[in-house]
């Protein structure tokens, strides 16, 4: 077990000191048949607050200290030497600087796995820092991986440039209810709210009574 959990741990340290060239990367992820999105993707909180990228890298940053990531990577970078995981045993491979990994990731393992920036975080706070495993479903996980990615400057800009273009989009599309980006409602989000000839129930006292129907262009003829 002992052998085992070392062997892992050289593996996937392995993955993040030893770059890989952007277009080797490439072509072994294209031999994938599915390939996890980008973190940035994944820094929305549905309840809306804080839902923006930088607010998502804020975030993260506190839960790369909480977690205690800046003890090897102060700043994001590295303290030299090798690493200790929690068993006692020193990691043969040196401590990497996380400042450009992102760019190296998803990637192949050498177990020919696709591993993800997230997975990445959370096998090293597991095993170096005796972390307990985090929910990839969690904000604390996407966090991580948000910040995480910020130390990379080229994609920390294609991560606002892509923030740019999705508020760009959504501007263009009107709230469920204001009736505008359906055209097939030409009365609102409700048609029959300004005037509605049957009270309470427009079914109420005859039925069809939809005051909208002759307007409707989606309607049949």
């Amino acid at each position: 077990m002992r052998k085992l959990c070392m062997f892992i741990v050289i593996a996937f340290t392995a993955a993040l000191a030893l770059p890989m060239a952007s277009s080797e990367a490439a072509t072994q992820i294209s031999k994938k048949k599915t390939v996890t999105p980008p973190p940035f993707f994944f820094t929305q909180k549905r309840d809306g607050w804080g839902s923006s990228v930088a607010a998502s890298v804020k975030r993260g940053k506190k839960v790369f200290r909480d977690v205690g990531c800046v003890g090897c990577h102060p700043r994001g970078r590295t303290v030299g030497g090798t690493a200790v995981d929690v068993m006692g045993n020193r990691n043969p491979v040196p401590i990497p600087t996380l400042v450009g990994a992102a760019e190296h990731f998803p990637r192949l393992s050498p177990a020919g796995q696709v591993i993800n920036l997230g997975q990445m975080n959370d096998l090293c706070a597991t095993v170096f820092i005796g972390h307990a495993p985090m929910d990839p479903y969690s904000q604390k996980y996407k966090d991580l991986e948000a910040y995480v990615s910020s130390l990379s400057p080229k994609k920390y800009k294609r991560m606002l440039s892509w923030e740019k273009k999705r508020k760009a989009l959504l501007a263009k599309v009107k709230p469920a209810g204001g009736g505008r980006a359906n055209p097939c409602n030409p009365c609102g989000g409700n048609p029959c709210a300004a005037k509605n000839p049957c009270g309470g129930n427009p079914c109420a006292g005859k039925n069809p009574c939809n005051p909208c129907a002759g307007k409707n262009p989606c309607a049949r003829k």
